[in-house]
C-alpha cells in the first residue's frame, strides 16, 4: 500500500485488498511448492528408471553369460556323449557279430550232438542184434565183462574137448 497515493480506501477495501494480496501470496507458495513436488517427482521417477533400467541390464547381462556358459557345458557333453555312444554303437556291432557266431556254432554242436545219439542209437540197437544169449548158463549177480570172456573161453575148451573125443 501506498501512503503517499491521494486515494482513499475504505477499511473494507484495504481489508479486501490485504486478502486478495495475501491469497495471491498464498497461491504463489502452493505453486511454487507443487512445482517443486512434481519435478522432485519427476526427477525421482526418471532416476528411478534409469536405476531400474541399469539393474535390468545388469541382470540381463548376467543372465547370458550364465545362459551361454551353460549353453557351452551342453555343448561339450553332447559331444562327450556322441563319442561314447559311437564307441558303444561299435562295441555292439562286434557283439552282435560274435552273438551270430557263436548261435551258429551252438547250431552246429546241436546237429552234431543229434547225429551222435542217432549213431549211438545205431549201435546199441546193433549190439543188441549180435549178442547172443546162451540158455543153460546161469548169470552171475556180479557178472562183468571179464568173468564173461574167461566163462567163454572156459566153454570153448571145453567144446573143443568134446569134439576131440
Amino acid at each position: 500500500m501506498n501512503l503517499n497515493s491521494w486515494s482513499i480506501f475504505t477499511p473494507r477495501q484495504i481489508l479486501e485488498k490485504d486478502v486478495f494480496q495475501y491469497v495471491g501470496l498464498v497461491t504463489s507458495i502452493m505453486q511454487s511448492r507443487v512445482t517443486k513436488i512434481v519435478d522432485d517427482y519427476i526427477s525421482w521417477t526418471t532416476e528411478f528408471q534409469r536405476s531400474l533400467a541399469d539393474s535390468i541390464k545388469f541382470d540381463a547381462a548376467g543372465f547370458k553369460a550364465q545362459l551361454c556358459s551353460s549353453e557351452r557345458k551342453l555343448n561339450e557333453l553332447i559331444t562327450s556323449n556322441q563319442a561314447k555312444i559311437a564307441k558303444l554303437d561299435e562295441e555292439l556291432t562286434k557283439l552282435m557279430s560274435t552273438l551270430a557266431l557263436k548261435d551258429k556254432a551252438i547250431a552246429d554242436l546241436e546237429d552234431d550232438n543229434y547225429r551222435l545219439s542217432q549213431e549211438l542209437d545205431d549201435l546199441g540197437q546193433y549190439t543188441r542184434r549180435t549178442n547172443v544169449r546162451i540158455y543153460g548158463v546161469a548169470e552171475q549177480p556180479e557178472e562183468t565183462p571179464i568173468i564173461l570172456a574167461s566163462t567163454s573161453s572156459n566153454l570153448n575148451s571145453m567144446w573143443m574137448l568134446l569134439q576131440m573125443t
